[in-house]
């Protein structure tokens, strides 16, 4: 029975047995694989419930029943490039900026991740380290999940690790969608992408935020992002105030990003 559960079986039945106990064990097979699927709240109580539920498959019994939490300043780094990697991270609350530095010690914002999304995941599926750094842009708040529990979720059982890896791939999109804009566009359409992607994530048409934040997203020098955005502000596209900049054409900002923003 053990040899049986090690190679990846849900249940095992002992021979001789009846109709209704092979009927059960399908039953609760079908039943278990319909309530993975419904778990797709991302929240941290949808986590822990998706792994605790995770839990009560055999071959998952070595999960942490618990989540430790960590809190981190803003401008306080969580990992970086290069880094042994031995947990993943989830966040509960606030924003961290994941960026990669090229040979000139130029900094690029990867993206920028938010309440309810995971870093450093890449981890789980070989990488020995960080393949980005990670530094919080506003105090924030997270969920450690050691690296070999991560695993356990995606190689011990098929519809645990396809449930799982739906959650850690929810921005895969968006990262192919930024690779994109950097590929094949201008300054002016990349700042106006990363004006709206700042206030997606913040959840308003105000966001404070340095001029050098901005501007490792569009990849471009902070006095290319300024003159850009004084152009923006004679058009009528922004206002700003000090630190805070206010979107005011949203719709024209979404017509200079062209297809690269929702």
């Amino acid at each position: 029975v053990r040899k049986g559960m090690l190679l990846g079986a849900d249940d095992y039945l002992i021979k001789p047995f009846g109709q209704m106990e092979l009927l059960e064990a399908i039953e609760a097979r079908l039943a278990r694989n319909k309530k993975f699927k419904q778990y797709t709240d991302s929240s941290l109580e949808g986590l822990n419930s998706f792994i605790d539920e995770a839990k009560s498959i055999r071959t998952l019994e070595s999960l942490t029943t618990e989540r430790k939490t960590k809190s981190f300043k803003s401008k306080e780094r969580i990992y970086w490039e290069g880094d042994y990697s031995n947990q993943i991270y989830y966040i509960i609350k606030g924003q961290v900026k994941l960026f990669k530095t090229d040979e000139y010690g130029k900094e690029l914002i990867v993206t920028i991740a938010k309440g309810e999304e995971f870093i450093g995941y890449t981890s789980i599926f070989g990488e020995e380290n960080y393949i980005e750094s990670a530094v919080a842009l506003q105090d924030c708040q997270v969920a450690i999940i050691p690296k070999v529990d991560a695993q356990d979720l995606i190689y011990k059982n098929k519809d645990v690790g396809n449930q799982f890896l739906k959650l850690l791939a929810k921005d895969i999109e968006e990262k192919e969608r930024k690779l994109l804009l950097l590929a094949y566009s201008n300054v002016r359409e990349r700042t106006a992408f990363a004006l709206l992607e700042f206030g997606k994530k913040e959840g308003s048409d105000t966001i404070k935020v340095s001029r050098e934040n901005i501007a490792q997203i569009v990849g471009t020098a902070q006095e290319s992002l300024i003159r850009m955005l004084s152009d923006f502000k004679k058009d009528g596209l922004i206002e700003v105030s000090g630190r805070s900049i206010k979107l005011i054409d949203i719709k024209g900002l979404k017509n200079i990003a062209g297809n690269y923003i929702d």
